[in-house]
């Protein structure tokens, strides 16, 4: 009962999740990153390549984000991805950080 109190008086927390999901998605975009369709929390980006989507992740950490690496045969070979996951409590200057490490890790 109380997570559902919770959920009732912190609506605020669904508004800055769904705002912190829209810019993450327009700022993806506009950095040419291959989005999967998601309007969760969870949100896939597709590396394509088992050995580059932990080289990026591996990067990304050292850059103290973690962000998990999805590899084949857990997802389909070629739709190898970094997964993601966004919190209300995230702020877009952190999310902006985000793009730009994912960036240089990119072309790397």
């Amino acid at each position: 009962m109380h997570a559902v109190d919770l959920v009732k008086s912190d609506a605020w927390r669904r508004t800055a999740l769904q705002q912190n999901i829209a810019h993450f998605r327009h700022r993806a975009e506009l950095a040419g990153l291959k989005l999967m369709p998601s309007d969760s929390a969870i949100q896939p980006i597709v590396v394509g390549d088992n050995q580059r989507v932990m080289t990026i992740a591996s990067m990304l950490k050292q850059n103290g984000f973690l962000v998990g690496a999805m590899r084949s045969p857990t997802v389909s070979k070629g739709t190898e991805r970094l997964r993601i996951t966004l919190n209300a409590l995230h702020n877009h200057n952190e999310i902006n950080q985000l793009i730009e490490k994912i960036g240089k890790a990119w072309t790397a």
